[in-house]
C-alpha cells in the first residue's frame, strides 16, 4: 500500500449535547458516516472506522476497530486506528465533519515528505491553536501515544505539540476553505438545524477536540 493509503474516521460514542451518538447523524436522509466513508473510498484503499458502539451489521460492511486505550477521547481513537493502518501516514477526520474538502486532502498529501524522510503529523494552524482533524498522522505515533497516556494526559493538541507536528499555516488553508467550514463539526442540535436548513450555512464549531 502507498504511503498515504489509509483514512481513519473517528466515530466516537454518545454526545451529551446531541443526545445520541454522532455516528448516527443524518444529512438529507443519509448517514454522514457512510457519506464520508464513500467519499474517502475514492481516494484511499483502506478506510478504518473507530467506534465502540456500531451495530454488528454495520461492522460487517465497514472495517471497524475499538479503542484499546479507553477514556482518552480522540487520542485513543487515533491510537486504535493507527495500530490497524496499513500505510505509513493516515488521514484522520471525525464522523461529525460534513464539509470534507478533497482538494485540501490532496494538498496535504503533496506536503508529506518523501519516503526517506519522516514527520510525526501534518495538521493545520489556526492562530496560536491547531486543528488536529483533517490532517495526516504517522503510524509511528502508536507507541508515543501510549507513553503519553501513561502520564495521565489525554489532550490531543498537547500530544501533537510534544511530537513537533508540522503545521500548515492558516492563510494557506483558507485558500481552500475561506470560511473554515472544512474544519467545522456538528456539536449541538442548533448546528444540525443550521446545516439541514441551508447547506449554504456552515454550521458547527472547531477546537472542541481535546
Amino acid at each position: 500500500m502507498e504511503e498515504t493509503g489509509t483514512a481513519i474516521i473517528l466515530a466516537g460514542g454518545l454526545s451529551t449535547r446531541m443526545g445520541f451518538s454522532k455516528e448516527a447523524l443524518l444529512i438529507n436522509g443519509e448517514r454522514l458516516l457512510y457519506s464520508l466513508h464513500d467519499t474517502l473510498r475514492r481516494r484511499f484503499e483502506q478506510i478504518i472506522v473507530v467506534s465502540n458502539t456500531l451495530e454488528d451489521s454495520e461492522k460487517r460492511m465497514l472495517e471497524v476497530v475499538r479503542d484499546e486505550l479507553v477514556g482518552l477521547g480522540p487520542l485513543g481513537g487515533i491510537h486504535a486506528g493507527l495500530k490497524t493502518a496499513k500505510s505509513r501516514y493516515s488521514y484522520v477526520l471525525a464522523c461529525d465533519m460534513p464539509y470534507l474538502n478533497m482538494d485540501y486532502v490532496s494538498f496535504l498529501q503533496g506536503r508529506l515528505p518523501p519516503p526517506d524522510q519522516e514527520i510525526s503529523a501534518l495538521v493545520t494552524a489556526l492562530g496560536c491553536h491547531m486543528e488536529p482533524f483533517n490532517g495526516f498522522y504517522n503510524r509511528s505515533l502508536v507507541d508515543p501515544i501510549r507513553v503519553f497516556a501513561a502520564t495521565g494526559q489525554k489532550s490531543l493538541t498537547a500530544f501533537l505539540r510534544s511530537q513537533s507536528a508540522v503545521l500548515v499555516d492558516e492563510d494557506t488553508a483558507r485558500r481552500f476553505s475561506p470560511d473554515w467550514s472544512m474544519f467545522a463539526n456538528i456539536n449541538t442540535p442548533a448546528d444540525m438545524l443550521a446545516l439541514t436548513g441551508s447547506l449554504a450555512t456552515k454550521g458547527g464549531r472547531t477546537h472542541d477536540r481535546d
